[in-house]
């Protein structure tokens, strides 16, 4: 025999050792080890991993019920996948880049399709796509640090985690990054927030709307609550009263001018400061049966 055809012979030989024939991976004959199992899961590997725990599970032992759970997992993970159809020119890592943005899984790709990959995938071959893969990797993927990440960065890994996280509640690591991710994004969201009412209440008050002012105050207490915005809710409260008799005035002055939503404004902000202070009340009611009239 020549050289050449002793190295394909060799090369044969080495494949079928390790249980890979005509691209497709043996499931009989598996050594009953949990740890076995466990790897072939790790790899993707689940028709593997899903003969062993099945033995594991059949019969008494130490690892009967983590089998058991197993392959329940494995069961989730198994009927959530979309299907691609190979395109010319495709390779396990190409397949592994375009859908899960990372040549690294394209082994588990491979092995998940109950291939290898050593051996190309076929033009117009149906593969499947475990979304759950596909979710958990695009969920790294969307940030590094959920501190300094762009917000829809953020916002795009947790919802990756959430997707895989309803197909596999196990999924390693995820529930914990999910944790923190949702902390961090609620706290950022709501400085937003803050920063902006902070910003609104700093216009109100030059602008002498101390009701819109304290409203927004009120609602920044409700989300931080510090002793400085209670002692700032306060005084706005006080130079509001204090304000009340110069509205008073400006009210009944535009009201003779006959501008009588000048005048509205003006008395309702005297009564939102003290809705006692003389007869603002009944001047309110008088001017708005007023306008009804006027618009009939």
């Amino acid at each position: 025999m020549s050289r050449v055809g002793t190295t394909i012979a060799a090369a044969f030989a080495l494949l079928l050792t390790f249980g890979v024939c005509k691209g497709q991976l043996h499931t009989r004959n598996y050594p009953v080890s949990f740890p076995v199992a466990v790897s072939a899961a790790h790899k993707w590997e689940y028709d593997k991993a899903k003969t062993i725990f099945e033995k594991l599970a059949d019969e008494p032992g130490p690892h009967r019920y983590r089998s058991e759970q197993w392959l329940k997992r494995i069961r989730r993970i198994c009927a959530y996948n979309d299907t691609i159809t190979v395109q010319l020119g495709d390779t396990w890592e190409l397949l592994a880049l375009r859908h899960f943005n990372d040549v690294s899984l394209a082994a588990k790709l491979a092995a998940y399709n109950n291939n290898s990959i050593i051996f190309f995938p076929t033009e117009g071959e149906t593969i499947l796509i475990p979304v759950v893969h596909r979710e958990a990797a695009l969920a790294w993927q969307a940030y590094e640090d959920p501190k300094t990440a762009p917000l829809a960065d953020l916002a795009s890994g947790i919802s990756h985690m959430r997707r895989a996280l309803d197909i596999d509640p196990e999924y390693p690591d995820l529930q914990y990054r999910l944790r923190i991710a949702d902390r961090i994004y609620a706290e950022r969201t709501t400085q937003l927030v803050v920063d902006s009412l902070t910003v609104t209440v700093d216009s109100l008050v030059n602008a002498q709307e101390y009701t819109e002012a304290i409203q927004n105050l009120q609602q920044l207490q409700q989300m931080r609550p510090t002793p400085e915005r209670s002692k700032q809710i306060r005084e706005l409260q006080q130079a509001r009263r204090q304000m009340a008799p110069r509205w008073f005035d400006e009210g009944n002055r535009r009201f003779r001018e006959g501008d009588l939503e000048g005048a509205l404004k003006a008395w309702k902000k005297v009564y939102e400061a003290d809705p006692s202070y003389r007869d603002v009340a009944s001047r309110i009611e008088k001017a708005e049966t007023m306008r009804e009239t006027l618009e009939q």
